[in-house]
């Protein structure tokens, strides 16, 4: 009723679903890469965005990639901005696009050039997965990062608008799946060390070709 209201109010017919723009991906190949681009512009600072691409999207490595880069999140922090004082905005995130998988690392700096960070970058990582059952992600860290998530996950929508964007994400972006998050809740239930173990290193390690650099320098 509310939807013929508001089309009947605006005169106007709902536009085409085959016309609407939707966000396109690029697909990594397995045996190929790394890739770079770099660009140049003239203003000032560098930076560096590393983005790893992953194995098609199932629920278990959707589980497997947040433990992970909820694990990472504050070491890279801390030890390119922190430690190695590499520039001021410093992140890396977790990202689900389209039924895609991608960890993303980026650093803007002042004092370090572009391919410096990606370098940098590559040696935390590599260092990171040396350590990660020992002083990394030891298991019961891995428990606790893991009950972090599923509270998050569990907490219903705190507002009309967060439940308006939740039904229309499921509505759109996931097909009408609106059991979408019970089976996001599930599969993080589900995981275990051994797994999450074993996706960190597939996706991490040097065998996963399927990394993607933007290295941006300014003047």
């Amino acid at each position: 009723a509310v939807t013929s209201f508001i089309i009947t109010t605006l005169d106007s017919q709902p536009y085409p679903k085959d016309e609407q723009k939707k966000e396109e991906i690029i697909v990594l190949p397995k045996d190929q890469g790394p890739f770079y681009i770099e660009t140049k512009a003239k203003v000032q600072g560098n930076a560096a965005v590393l983005t790893i691409g992953m194995d098609p999207f199932s629920f278990k490595e959707r589980a497997a990639q947040q433990v992970l880069m909820q694990a990472i999140k504050e070491p890279f922090f801390s030890t390119l901005r922190t430690k190695q004082q590499t520039g001021y905005i410093v992140f890396s995130k977790a990202e689900e696009l389209e039924k895609h998988l991608f960890d993303i690392f980026a650093v803007q700096s002042n004092t370090h050039e572009g391919r410096d960070l990606l370098a940098r970058f590559e040696l935390f990582i590599e260092g990171f997965l040396q350590e990660l059952s020992k002083s990394e992600v030891p298991e019961e860290r891995f428990e606790n990062i893991k009950l972090a998530l599923l509270t998050t996950l569990r907490q219903p929508p705190q507002s009309s608008t967060e439940m308006a964007l939740l039904l229309n994400k499921m509505a759109f972006s996931y097909n009408g799946d609106f059991k979408w998050i019970d089976k996001r809740i599930k599969s993080l239930e589900e995981l275990s060390y051994s797994e999450f173990l074993k996706s960190a290193d597939q996706v991490l390690g040097k065998e996963n070709k399927r990394r993607i650099a933007i290295i941006f320098t300014g003047a």
